[in-house]
């Protein structure tokens, strides 16, 4: 009788402590005293010994305002684990918490796709994680200088709309012109083509050397010699297999690049000098983004 009391006793104690400490974690958290919720909230834990769906939920809350990302979310699914009642509301608000965050902190792309699996383990809708993901994407593309730093964020916003607002390299033409051995100034075939800044060529273009029969048969025989205006002494460069490529890292002014065919007459040759251009990001059509 006297135990029986006892317990008694006991059991009315637990649930008043318990019913304490959930108010001054519920108020704490209103007030952003995280530290403090987390402290009542583990005790209503505690105070309940075999788990409380509640009590894992405003565990959950107390972490997440610490920033304790990782285990807000582990007692937050303890507390669905232990049945809290309306479900679905508690989702909804969790992920609205998420979601927010994304927003208010702008966060690295790995930490990102952490707080999208989070929102999406709670029920977020595809369609809203889209959205959002396009939403972090466009803030974080507005920062970034060129196409190579955007392309981090492809997985977010997707291949076109990185392609819009940081468009790809376009190559042009700067020279291009065939010759033969009717174009060379001596018996060796030596032939001037273009000469560096005069020509427009210059430094980090690139240069090609393209050898071809005249009859449109397969090359063989003598390689091509290449002076690229610096020094003239041999050994010159060479085509392999009748060709031959280069980025320019010098570009004397009004020095000329020039081709040796060795005497063949069998050759055409085509020079061509192309450029890579970087296009300026479109940071008008990332504004428009709705």
């Amino acid at each position: 009788m006297v135990m029986a009391l006892i317990l008694g006793l006991s059991s009315v104690a637990f649930a008043e402590g318990y019913a304490e400490f959930m108010a001054t974690a519920r108020n704490s958290i209103k007030a952003e005293m995280y530290g403090d919720a987390l402290s009542s909230a583990q005790k209503a834990l505690e105070a309940k010994q075999n788990g409380d769906a509640e009590a894992f939920l405003l565990v959950g809350r107390a972490y997440w305002g610490l920033r304790n990302y990782e285990s807000a979310c582990k007692n937050w699914e303890n507390a669905f684990r232990f049945g809290i009642r309306n479900p679905e509301k508690y989702k909804a608000e969790i992920v609205n918490d998420i979601l927010a965050t994304i927003r208010a902190t702008s966060p690295d792309i790995s930490k990102a796709k952490t707080f999208f699996n989070y929102a999406q383990g709670f029920g977020c809708p595809e369609t809203t994680i889209a959205k959002e993901k396009i939403a972090y994407g466009k803030q974080k593309l507005l920062a970034v200088k060129n196409r190579e730093e955007a392309i981090a964020f492809t997985s977010f916003v997707g291949q076109d709309l990185i392609d819009k607002a940081f468009p790809p390299a376009q190559i042009i033409i700067v020279f291009e012109k065939p010759y033969t051995f009717a174009d060379a100034f001596n018996e060796y075939g030596q032939i001037d083509t273009f000469k560096f800044v005069d020509d427009g060529v210059n430094v980090r273009d690139k240069v090609e050397v393209i050898a071809k029969p005249i009859d449109g048969g397969k090359f063989s025989g003598e390689e091509v010699g290449i002076w690229r205006g610096e020094k003239f002494s041999p050994p010159w460069d060479m085509t392999v297999k009748g060709y031959y490529s280069t980025i320019i890292e010098s570009a004397p002014k009004g020095n000329i690049f020039m081709i040796s065919l060795n005497s063949r007459k069998d050759l055409g040759v085509t020079i061509r000098v192309t450029r890579e251009v970087i296009p300026s990001p479109n940071r008008d059509f990332l504004v428009s983004i709705k």
